[in-house]
């Protein structure tokens, strides 16, 4: 399965403490690992910094199935990883899930959609 083909997503909010960015990178990268060590782990993960504001993050992950996610969440863990990522913020927001329900292809000579 491609990410194309993903078809539930995570994603939280990550206002950082000034100073902890590069610490909250690592610990990121930490979860990251970790999360890529499990049966089914995501298909992908990334962390994007908003270009004006260099404390505020967002993460988003591409999961094949719902179970997968709560495998995540009930493991021990990742739970602690999450705990050191939020003491690193002054503000977070919690890891949602997301289903896809629509998908638009704009970069190919036709328009294509894709719904869910």
């Amino acid at each position: 399965m491609t990410s194309n083909d993903s078809k539930y997503y995570t994603h939280a909010m990550w206002k950082i403490k000034p100073g902890n960015e590069e610490k909250f990178r690592q610990t990121w990268l930490k979860l990251k690992d970790m999360a890529s060590k499990l049966e089914n782990a995501p298909v992908f993960a990334k962390l994007i910094k908003n270009t004006q504001d260099p404390t505020l993050l967002y993460s988003f992950a591409a999961w094949n199935r719902m179970e997968d996610i709560e495998r995540l969440r009930d493991n021990p863990e990742s739970t602690n990883i999450f705990q050191e990522l939020t003491s690193l913020c002054t503000e977070t927001t919690p890891v949602a899930s997301y289903m896809v329900i629509e998908e638009i292809y704009i970069g190919q000579k036709e328009y294509t959609g894709k719904q869910h």
